[in-house]
């Protein structure tokens, strides 16, 4: 086997990200974080997502969010004569450190507007005896 031969097998053996298939748009929400000195804030913008359609979930040390915008109905009686607007599925994944308390997470949502409150743990000290021996 040539030089050639071995550099083509070698790239058909890399592992490839698996590709997604789905009828609907994916969106990656907008998001800032903010740190005070007791918790970290993240603040994810999702437009067209209501609470009952919010997921928050944490595992592994992973939060993800998720949420479905459904599209808008219109009034009886008008007619659409453009339409920006499109539904579809929100997600996005943040990698947590272990100075996170993940039993005292919050998420509220209002207008779009996802807020999660991530509090900080309290550092575990103690003054730990040393024994004779």
């Amino acid at each position: 086997m040539n030089e050639q031969d071995k550099t083509s097998m070698e790239r058909k053996e890399e592992p490839r990200p698996a590709e997604r298939t789905r009828e609907e748009m994916e969106f990656v929400p907008d998001a800032d974080i903010y740190e005070t000195d007791k918790e970290l804030v993240l603040v994810a913008d999702m437009p067209g997502v209501d609470r009952q359609s919010v997921d928050v979930d944490l595992s592994a040390g992973v939060l993800t969010i998720t949420g479905r915008a459904r599209d808008r109905k219109l009034e009886d009686g008008y007619a659409c004569t453009g339409r920006e607007f499109r539904s579809g599925n929100f997600s996005r994944s943040f990698t947590l450190g272990e100075e996170i308390d993940s039993s005292a997470i919050e998420a509220s949502m209002s207008r779009g507007v996802l807020r999660v409150r991530l509090p900080k743990a309290v550092p575990a000290s103690r003054r730990i005896a040393v024994k004779e021996g």
